[in-house]
């Protein structure tokens, strides 16, 4: 692994490109994925939910092209789990989280 300190800071736009469309091929996968196996039809046939690839710190890398207004909300959620779980019970590689915390994440008002 390569330490943070050695990574370029710029890259050429071809590589930049190449990384920017898998990335987002990635991503949308997710977004397929989820609509095939979601029992929802809010999901698999409105579309009204959205996948991201995030950095450690939470924040959005890539967000598929589905409802965008979800990217407010997941960068949230995304920075409570960081915040609250980094330590205990830890956050490990390949890690996935799900939530339906009201108060963090919904876009949707709970009743």
């Amino acid at each position: 692994m390569l330490a943070v300190s050695t990574l370029p800071t710029r890259v050429d736009p071809v590589t930049f490109e190449i990384l920017r469309h898998r990335l987002w091929s990635i991503n949308e996968e997710a977004g397929h994925t989820l609509e095939r196996v979601s029992g929802s039809l809010i999901a698999s046939e409105v579309h009204d939910m959205n996948t991201s690839i995030m950095n450690a710190q939470g924040d959005s890398l890539v967000l598929a092209p589905y409802m965008l207004v979800h990217a407010i909300s997941m960068e949230t959620l995304a920075k409570d789990v960081v915040g609250n779980y980094q330590d205990n019970p830890g956050i490990n590689p390949d890690d996935m989280f799900l939530s339906t915390d009201r108060y963090l994440g919904a876009n949707h008002r709970m009743k």
